[in-house]
């Protein structure tokens, strides 16, 4: 069963809101301080990020390294897919298999409360 692309973004665009704030926090009193207007609160943020964390973490090993290593980790817009399978030893397809099944259990856990508010943030940044 194949994951809708509109899922796929959502759940893709969560992630990266989950890094972002992570980011965000652990910069937090180094430099110049973030407009408040348009960043949730640090509860918000942090809720948010321990969802995801969550989330990731009840994925079989495979599915983690692939979900951390192409979507979570700092170096993630300069990875390509075939770097991660590279470096996980698989094929191409199975890390596409691998990767479909993480995503369709990250939608599960994490879109139905959170959709709206992570595409209109994800738009912002």
């Amino acid at each position: 069963m194949a994951l809708h692309k509109d899922t796929f973004k959502a759940v893709q665009d969560m992630l990266k809101l989950a890094t972002y704030y992570q980011w965000i926090d652990e910069l937090e009193g180094e430099g110049p301080k973030l407009p408040r207007s348009i960043l949730p609160t640090i509860t918000e943020r942090r809720s948010v990020v321990n969802a995801v964390e969550n989330a990731v973490s009840q994925l079989p090993d495979i599915q983690q390294s692939i979900v951390r290593q192409m979507y979570m980790s700092l170096e993630s817009d300069y990875l390509l897919a075939y770097q991660v399978y590279t470096a996980l030893q698989i094929h191409a397809n199975t890390y596409t298999k691998y990767k479909q099944r993480a995503f369709m259990r990250l939608a599960a856990a994490l879109l139905p409360a959170n959709i709206s508010e992570c595409q209109k943030v994800v738009s912002e940044i």
